[in-house]
This record gives structure tokens, sequence and C-alpha cells, in this order.
């Protein structure tokens, strides 16, 4: 990671960032993102919270150049974070609604498919019955009903 020295983050700001991209992360998780790509997002995250606690630790002891160092640090570490996490929230979204839409167009596909056999059952009794008369074979006899 390579940082500019022109824009220095503060410590609370360091921390907002880092706030804003837990709730990124939990909220990707919770719209159904894979957990491996959570799990990355996780890893990061726990980086830009060390980053953090230097800086909170640099700054408790007066070391304002470190703590703003390790604060832009976190932050840069978080932004990416957050990045990623939309990126993930949306594919999640997306995945969602296409899964509704399958299963919706398959409900639609049964209730018309089941509808149409209630309302067409007679015609396919006649058609099964037309069907048994065509290959019922006919026997030679007596046209009164008697054979010889």
């Amino acid at each position: 990671m390579t940082i500019s020295q022109a824009g220095s983050i503060s410590v609370s700001e360091s921390a907002n960032s880092l706030m804003n991209a837990f709730q990124a992360v939990q909220k990707a998780d919770s719209l159904g993102a894979p957990s491996d790509q959570v799990s990355v997002l996780s890893t990061q995250l726990n980086t830009a919270l060390a980053y953090y606690n230097t800086a909170v630790e640099l700054s408790s002891k007066g070391n304002n150049t470190g703590s703003e160092y390790y604060s832009t640090l976190s932050n840069t570490a978080s932004t990416l974070v957050i990045d990623k996490a939309l990126a993930l929230q949306d594919q999640a979204e997306i995945n969602r609604t296409t899964q509704q839409l399958a299963a919706y167009t398959m409900a639609l596909a049964a209730s018309i498919i089941s509808s149409t056999l209630i309302l067409e059952s007679h015609r396919i009794r006649n058609f099964v019955h037309r069907r048994r008369l065509f290959n019922t074979k006919v026997r030679q006899g007596d046209p009164g009903g008697k054979e010889n």
C-alpha cells in the first residue's frame, strides 16, 4: 500500500471508516454473499483494525506522525474493504433476485399447467378413449351378434 503524505487521516476518521467497513461486510454476509469471500474481507478488516489499534496506541504516546501514518493505513484498508463489500452486496442481491424470478416463473408455469389439466381433463379422457377404440381389434362375425 502506498500512502500520500498530503492526506493524513485522524484516528477518529479511521475509526469511522473501520465501522463503515464492518457494517458493509456484515450486510454482505446477511444478504448471502459467499462465505469464502466474506472471510477474505474479514481478514482484511482485521488488518485494518490492527493498523487502527497501532494508531491509537501511538496517539496515546504522543507520536502524532506515527499515529497519522497508521490511521491512514487503516483508512485505506477499510476503504478497500468497503468497496469490495459493496460489490459483494450487489452480487448477492442480483443472485437473490434471479432465484426469486426463477421460483416465480416455475410457480406460474405450474399453475398454468395444472389449470390447463383441470380445464381440459375431459378432452384428455376422450382422447384416451378414442385411442383405446382405435387399437381394439374388431372380430368378424354375424352382424346379428352370432358367430359361425
